[in-house]
């Protein structure tokens, strides 16, 4: 807790330093966010987008925290504009189409979840493997989607997924768990 005060406060100094500095105000919500404050962290995207119209980041972040809230409406309009940009970041395509799926607009589904599974098989970060379940049937797909997300942990050193063989008892599945890093109460 100390650690994430202690960032709060360094991002304050920033603005205050430079106050349009807008990566300090999409930092200062990611940091909110993370500590269940999503509501907060809101306004802090809003004064990000308002220096930096275009910042496709601060758009998704900002849907990000729509979600925890509830405002899927809201989210899906945010998740909208970060790609509208053309500079789609890691997972963006993916957490957009979902949300389209959860209010029911299908008007651009076919198109994107081509986008989405021709980016998987190239080995890009388009979807996260938890929404890719809800949107892609293909085993195969599922299953690259779900090596590309585990690669970057394991590329940074992070044991966050731990597999384990099959058990004895005739079962061929396998099981997977999830660590926290933090040994936080995740919902």
């Amino acid at each position: 807790l100390k650690y994430a005060i202690a960032t709060l406060l360094r991002l304050e100094h920033a603005i205050e330093i430079r106050e349009e500095f807008a990566e300090a105000y999409n930092n200062l919500g990611n940091a909110l966010r993370e500590q269940r404050r999503a509501s907060e962290a809101l306004p802090y995207y809003q004064k990000a987008i308002a220096y930096r119209e275009k910042y496709g980041d601060a758009y998704y972040n900002a849907g990000l925290s729509f979600l925890s809230v509830g405002n899927v409406l809201g989210a899906r309009e945010c998740f909208y504009q970060a790609i509208s940009f053309g500079t789609e970041s890691d997972y963006q395509l993916g957490t957009y189409l979902h949300t389209k799926m959860q209010l029911c607009e299908w008007d651009d589904y076919r198109p994107m979840l081509s986008r989405i599974i021709a980016g998987t098989l190239n080995g890009e970060k388009v979807c996260v493997p938890f929404e890719a379940h809800a949107l892609i049937a293909d085993e195969a797909i599922l299953q690259k989607s779900a090596e590309i997300y585990a690669k970057q942990y394991v590329s940074q050193g992070c044991a966050a997924f731990v597999a384990a063989k099959p058990s004895d008892q005739g079962s061929d599945k396998i099981r997977i768990g999830y660590i926290s890093a933090d040994f936080g109460d995740h919902p």
